[in-house]
């Protein structure tokens, strides 16, 4: 006799929204998917809810009747009990200024409210959301470091560049890449940001990095770019973008961690 397999535990979803359309929809489709999903309206509310409960994935919208859901961001970020409870920014493409904020209050990812008309495609952004950190793409590389450099370093320079001045900023709003530019060299590099990054924001200096005899920042920066638009566009929405980084940096493919 076998042990008899262990029951998954239902995820707990918590959605911070004052139309009561929309949780009522992604209280639906939750529960069909198997999961627990509580919602609350404000921030004072979900402030109370979150005193008492720890749920997987916090669903956020910026733009909430009253005080800002920034706000409730920032205040979970700060609490150490709540610190590491993964963020979800809840609004329209259409709306990059909220994305943005939300980056920057603390939120690490996007989903998308257009979702809710695709049942399949939202349930797909909901297991990528829930998936562990040693699952997500390129987590696992996070923190590389290689060893000196034999490939066209000044060309991956070049071609990230481009990337992210024209093809990123049409997809994302110029405001979210600026964002996520500044988060992907803070991670690997917080000490030479400034110096490291062109005057604009938009990319990498090339003749800064060589000239610090850095070249392997260049890798480590593409893999933690790729890691993050997976995070805000999801393996569906951001398939076009990840092709686009894996054109300017070819070995980028290699550390892409498989899902399952």
């Amino acid at each position: 006799m076998t042990a008899p397999e262990v029951e998954k535990r239902r995820s707990r979803l918590f959605v911070v929204d004052d139309a009561p359309e929309i949780t009522f929809i992604v209280e639906r489709w939750g529960h069909r998917l198997g999961h627990d999903v509580a919602s609350r309206p404000s921030v004072a509310a979900a402030w109370d809810y979150l005193s008492h409960s720890q749920p997987d994935l916090l669903i956020v919208d910026i733009n909430l009747l009253g005080e800002s859901g920034l706000e409730l961001c920032r205040r979970v970020r700060i609490t150490p009990r709540l610190g590491g409870l993964p963020m979800a920014v809840f609004c329209h493409w259409d709306r990059p200024e909220d994305i943005a904020a939300g980056l920057e209050a603390g939120c690490k990812y996007v989903l998308s409210k257009s979702l809710l008309s695709r049942p399949d495609e939202w349930q797909r952004r909901i297991e990528e959301l829930l998936l562990p950190g040693d699952r997500q793409p390129y987590v696992g590389s996070l923190s590389w470091t290689g060893k000196e450099q034999t490939e066209p370093v000044v060309t991956w320079v070049d071609s990230l560049n481009q990337v992210l001045r024209f093809q990123a900023p049409r997809q994302l709003g110029l405001e979210v890449v600026l964002v996520v530019v500044r988060q992907a060299m803070s991670s690997i590099a917080p000490g030479i940001r400034d110096r490291c990054l062109l005057p604009d924001g938009l990319g990498l200096d090339g003749e800064v990095i060589m000239r610090a005899g850095t070249p392997d920042l260049v890798m480590a920066f593409a893999v933690s770019l790729a890691h993050r638009f997976w995070s805000i566009l999801g393996s569906i929405e951001g398939a076009a973008l990840e092709r686009a980084l894996a054109l300017a940096v070819p070995p980028l493919a290699e550390f892409r961690v498989a899902q399952p």
